[in-house]
This record gives structure tokens, sequence and C-alpha cells, in this order.
């Protein structure tokens, strides 16, 4: 195993605008949001953003009565739609797509979000997914208002929720929006062909006081003998992230429910993707915007047969799911660094 860190690039997404603030209180704040992504067993995952909702929150925690305070329609290059199409996947690890920059002037406080988006039909002018297959329809399974506010009265826009309060501080504020699609992500089910998004589940970090983690992930000793211990012919590698600490017996699934005793749930996934030009045939992982301190890592060659819906595991008859190796020792993730941690299965000596 090795660990190194590096510098993060000092601008992530652009650049922020010059604000000359002095920290008082009663400074605006100005809001800049991007969106990240983690994996999904899909080739595209594009999502059709529409508008961002802000409402304030009270001290006790409550949304306070009245309007949205603010409300933001996403920055959109194309003038012939009233939406804009990203594709997740072209972003993970700490790689974002800016939705909006330098919007305000806000009152700096605590806050809840609504992210709106246009439902797909099945076709590529609004949210989709592609597969090897064809291309599917992609819709929130909500479609209600936030805090009394929608953006229109069209069934066909849906709803997503931050789950947690967030900050806006006087100045300057780079938000990013995680959207792990190992926990929000659906397939089709039933007679729908639709694949659909949780509404609940998203994460709004501070790029501000966090860190990057990634490193290859060897293909002998861990990929390939993954795919031997399946006796498959299929397959869908992922890297998961666990807290410190956490050894391969303990480490679970994705699962609205309880984990099983013993067992520790995910904090998210990367996809294990090959390098381009001089880095082919070597593959790598990466988590971006993770708040600082020691994480343990698990490898999986099935993620494709976890189902964030259902409790998964290797005596899965439709689809075993199992990791079948774990970081014998925690990675470090520091504030302001991207820190590189190769997965490779060393002998004892």
């Amino acid at each position: 195993m090795k660990l190194q860190k590096t510098l993060v690039a000092a601008s992530l997404i652009g650049l922020l605008a010059a604000c000359g603030s002095d920290g008082s209180s009663e400074e605006p704040a100005r809001l800049t949001l991007g969106v990240s992504d983690n994996p999904a067993d899909a080739n595209e995952v594009v999502i059709a953003f529409k508008e961002v909702g802000l409402k304030r929150v009270s001290d006790d925690g409550d949304v306070e009565e009245g309007e949205v305070e603010h409300f933001i329609g996403v920055d959109n290059d194309d003038e012939s739609s009233e939406w804009r199409q990203i594709d997740l996947l072209d972003y993970q690890g700490s790689d974002t797509a800016l939705l909006f920059e330098d919007q305000g002037e806000l009152t700096a406080g605590d806050y809840k979000m609504c992210i709106y988006i246009q439902d797909g039909d099945g076709s590529r002018e609004s949210s989709y997914v592609a597969t090897d297959d064809m291309d599917y329809g992609l819709k929130s399974n909500s479609n209600g208002a936030c805090a009394g506010f929608k953006p229109d009265d069209g069934d066909d826009t849906g709803r997503l929720f931050v789950n947690k309060q967030f900050t806006l501080n006087p100045g300057d504020n780079f938000l990013v929006l995680e959207m792990d699609l190992m926990k929000v992500l659906q397939p089709p089910r039933g007679s729908s062909d639709d694949w659909t998004l949780k509404p609940t589940g998203y994460e709004l970090v501070h790029v501000e006081g966090v860190g990057n983690l990634r490193g290859s992930v060897d293909t002998d000793s861990v990929r390939l003998a993954c795919e031997v211990a399946v006796a498959g012919s299929t397959f869908a590698e992922a890297v998961y992230l666990y807290p410190a600490d956490t050894t391969l017996e303990q480490m679970g699934d994705f699962r609205d429910g309880e984990q099983e005793e013993g067992k520790v749930a995910p904090l998210g996934a990367s996809r294990v993707t090959e390098g381009e030009e001089e880095l082919a045939g070597t593959y790598f992982y990466e988590f971006g915007f993770l708040d600082e301190g020691n994480y343990s890592l698990g490898y999986t060659c099935t993620a494709h047969n976890d189902d964030p819906q259902a409790p998964n595991g290797d005596q899965d008859v439709e689809g075993p799911f199992f990791l079948s190796f774990a970081s014998p020792e925690n990675a470090e993730v520091v504030a302001g660094t991207t820190s590189t941690y190769d997965l490779i299965d060393t002998p004892e000596e």
C-alpha cells in the first residue's frame, strides 16, 4: 500500500467572483453550486436540471413560513431549452459540473434546498438513462412543492430534497451537491420502463475544509481474484467507502433498511474506471469532497447486484453481491489535499 498527498488545484471549477469580504455578519451571502456523482450501472445518467429553491430555517430547525426567500434557475447555455442536461457519469470523484455561480444577494444563515428536474419520457430531450441496450426515461418519484413553491404545475417536474440543512456564510460559498447514484438511482421495476431517482439521499458540502481520496486497483491480486471467485460473466467494479477500522467481514451493502447485526453501512461508492492513453490498463477509483479523517475501503466486482432498495449478499440467489477485498489499513483524508491510496493485496512476510 502507499499513501501520499498532493495539493488540490486552487480552483476546482472556474473562479469565484472576488467579494472583498470583511467577514461581517451583515455582508450578504453568495452561492456557487456544483454537482458531482458516484457510480451507477449505466453508460449515461443524464439529469435535466430546472430550478433550485432555497428556504430559510429558523433557530429551532423548522422551515420558516412564507415565500421561498430566493429561487434560482440553473445557468443554461442552450437558450432553446428550459432546463440544463448534465451526464453525472462525466463528473465523478472530485470532478464537478457547475450549475450556477455567484448567486446573491442572500441572507447568511441556515437553509434547506429543493432541486427540480424535468422528468424524462424515454427520449434524450430531458432526463434519461442510457445502457448498452437502449435509452430509458429518468424520473423523480416525488413531484410536490418545496415550502409551498413549485416551478410549474406540470406532472413532469420532479423534486429532489437535500436531507440536511446547511449554512450560507457571509461572502462567497462554494457548495457541491453530491448525488451518490448507488444510493438514489433505481432501475425499472414492475411494468414501468423508467429509471427513478429517490427524492432524498443527497448531500451538500462546502468545498472548503474537505479533501479527496483516489488510487489504483491492482488487476492481478484484486480485480481478477474477485472475478475468479464470482465465476460469472458480468462484472461491475466499485470501491466502497466505510468508517475507519471497518473489516471485510463487517462491510455491508446499500439498502433502505437496517444493516444486519455486525454489519456497517457504506458511506459511498466509486466506480472503478480504466485510465486513458499512457494509463490504459491501469484501473482507478476516486472519492471527492470527504470530511477530514480516516476511512476503510472495500472492493467488489459485483456492484450491479447491490440493490439500494433491498438487502443483498453472497447468498442472494438472483444476483450475489459481496466485497472481496478490504484495505488492511485506514486511508487518511486531509482537508485541502488529495490522498492517494492504492488497493493491492500484498502477501504477508
